[in-house]
């Protein structure tokens, strides 16, 4: 049975959406045109195979848009089994002010594994901080607390872009505060400029004219 260009196309637009790119910034990582981009994620064209190695150099998991299964690069610990984990060891850290060996190193393996969500790691990252001050693993959960920091900043100033450009469309600026409930669509939801803009415009015909 062949490849489903449709769904390859849907797990596309999923990991350009996790990479927090455009379309256009995609597809000018890939080497390709924005109609070639689209027309990929719409399930009308099949990546080629250079643009999909570029992509992923870029980050993008090309094994999971290709079979649609994700690469395994992760302690192979559920969400749920690494949340119990993290409780355990903040209470055995709030009790003695220590952890053994085996929690230690479990907490350190959920901070490391990147098929968890962010949030559940950066909880990680904080027992081990806490924890293990002065350490190797002290310092490394350091450097992921830095590059979080970047990663959420970028993703704001992506988000704010994003929002912007809709404006500049819409030809219509709203309130200050509606800017930033469509910041945090776009940042939180993923939504898409042209629905934003499709927002803008059902927004800007509720407005009074104000002439």
């Amino acid at each position: 049975m062949g490849v489903n260009l449709v769904k390859m196309g849907a797990r596309l637009k999923e990991e350009r959406l996790r990479l927090e790119k455009t379309q256009r910034q995609l597809a000018d990582i890939g080497g390709q045109a924005v109609n070639s981009q689209s027309l990929y994620e719409r399930g009308e064209r099949a990546p080629t195979g250079a643009y999909l190695a570029e992509i992923a150099a870029a980050g993008a998991d090309v094994l999971y848009i290709v079979t649609g299964k994700h690469a395994d690069s992760g302690a192979g610990i559920s969400p749920g089994q690494a949340l119990e984990t993290i409780t355990s060891a903040e209470s055995e850290l709030e009790s003695t002010g220590a952890l053994n060996g085996d929690i230690a190193d479990k907490v350190i393996a959920i901070a490391c594994d990147d098929t968890l969500d962010d949030p559940i790691r950066a909880r990680a990252d904080l027992v081990i901080r806490f924890a293990m001050r002065d350490t190797d693993a002290d310092k490394a959960a350091e450097l992921r607390q830095a590059e979080r920091r970047k990663r959420v900043q970028a993703e704001m100033d992506w988000s704010k872009a994003v929002v912007a450009d809709a404006i500049q469309a819409a030809g219509w600026t709203p309130s200050p505060q509606v800017v930033g409930h469509l910041v945090n669509l776009v940042r939180l939801y993923k939504v898409e400029g042209d629905v934003i803009m499709l927002l803008l415009h059902d927004l800007a015909a509720l407005v009074p004219d104000q002439a």
